[in-house]
Formats: structure tokens, sequence, C-alpha cells
């Protein structure tokens, strides 16, 4: 928690580069305010700044942040949903072909049954799993 004249100060000295860019002309500080999400490798921390006024009371300044939360909470949830599917999708379909037709050693021209039988079953096992979470999720299942 700071004020927008803090960070000015603190990026002035070139911290934060690049999430965090002072423009010397503008006398202001540009940055990004987005969370890179990746789910199949390790991620680096991310700082994000939650701005207030001087002003402010405390209570004021605890409820925005509550809120500043929340809005992460959403945003996070909904990052992780839209890469799950597609992961489990690969994830699957890579397990049905080394463990099911890769053995096989399929001639070119029947090549396609297995792309095919892999493609179908990774598609419905993937879409049974999102469907299933957000089951429990609607149902109110603590996880």
């Amino acid at each position: 928690m700071l004020t927008r004249d803090q960070l000015r100060e603190l990026c002035k000295t070139g911290w934060g580069e690049p999430r965090f860019h002072y423009n010397r002309t503008a006398n202001e500080v540009s940055y990004q305010d987005s969370v890179m999400l990746s789910l199949d490798k390790a991620m680096d921390d991310s700082v994000l700044p939650f701005f207030y006024e001087i002003k402010d009371p405390v209570e004021t300044r605890a409820k925005n942040l509550r809120r500043g939360f929340r809005f992460l909470d959403g945003e996070l949830a909904k990052l992780i949903s839209q890469q799950t599917q597609p992961l489990v999708y690969n994830l699957l379909a890579q397990h049905i072909g080394e463990k099911c037709f890769d053995l096989l050693k399929l001639p070119r021209d029947q090549q396609w049954l297995a792309l095919g039988v892999t493609g179908y079953f990774s598609a419905k096992y993937a879409g049974r799993a999102d469907a299933d979470a957000e089951g429990s999720m609607a149902g109110g299942d603590d996880f």
C-alpha cells in the first residue's frame, strides 16, 4: 500500500523495471497490473500496487484493500479456469497417445485412427473434468 507519489519516488531510482517504468517526461509511473499465470511451469512473484489517498481514514483504506483482494482473487480464478481445460486436454492426449497408440506402431496410412480416438477421448474427458469442477463449485462444496 502506497500513494502514487511514493511509487513515483520509488521508481525514479529504477526499481521495478520492467513491470514498473518511470517516465521522466510526464513525471508519471506506468505499470503492468496483470499477473502472468502459468500452470505448467514455475512462476515468478508479481508485485501489484495498491494506492490510497493520505486523507482517507484507516477504515476506508481497509475496505478498499479488501475490495482489491476480492477483485484479484476473481481475476486469478478466471485465468486459472481459462488455462486448465486446454492443459488437461493436452495431458490426456499425450497420455492416450503414449500408452495406447505409440505401442501399436501404426503405419502412416492408419495413424488417422490414433489421432481421431486421442482427440475424441481427450475432449470428452477434459470437458467432463471442467463440468465436474463447475458442479462442485455451484453446489457450494469447499475445496
